[in-house]
């Protein structure tokens, strides 16, 4: 039998950090055996404190699913489901004018870290792509004046025109180490 962990990861091994959630909240190992409607409780509110709601969402969700389906297996709380289940706030678009766009441009940064940070987020905003997407360009998904690249998230060709800016900004970032 696999334990939750092993469970939890072998269905989303990049997301560590929602059961070391549930560790911090309950002071214990997430195991099958630690949980209870009053631990889920404490992991939800937990995570409510720290993080946007619809991440809280999201993250319930995805333990939600793997102890669903591992309920005919081992014994969870009555009603676990029912504490997972998580209301959607409205999501709040924050758009930036091109004023704003032009201050980050001409923002000069301090540490070199500020730069890659900065140029990251002009290459996403010029482009409109997702983070997962635009912080694997590289000039090779440059072709003639335009982006060509596969979303990570939709599995979608996405093409874009390309301003020379953004060409730019991933030359200089090509081959600089980045931790998200």
């Amino acid at each position: 039998m696999e334990t939750l962990k092993e469970a939890f990861y072998a269905k989303y091994p990049e997301n560590r950090q929602i059961l070391a959630y549930f560790e911090k909240a309950n002071g214990c190992e997430c195991t099958w055996e630690n949980l209870s409607k009053v631990r889920l409780q404490k992991y939800v509110d937990y995570m409510s404190d720290r993080i946007a709601p619809n991440s809280v969402k999201s993250y319930s969700s995805k333990l939600k699913a793997v102890l669903t389906a591992y309920n005919e297996e081992v014994t969870l709380p009555k009603d676990y489901a029912k504490v997972l289940q998580i209301r959607t706030d409205a999501s709040q678009h924050v758009y930036l004018n091109d004023d704003e766009i032009r201050m980050v441009m001409n923002y000069e940064p301090i540490k070199p870290a500020e730069k890659i940070v900065k140029n990251r987020f002009l290459i996403g905003c010029l482009t409109g792509a997702r983070h997962s997407d635009y912080v694997r360009f590289t000039l090779k998904n440059i072709q003639e004046n335009e982006l060509h690249y596969v979303s990570i998230k939709t599995h979608t060709n996405t093409v874009v025109p390309l301003c020379p800016y953004v060409e730019k900004l991933i030359k200089e970032n090509e081959e600089k180490e980045y931790n998200n």
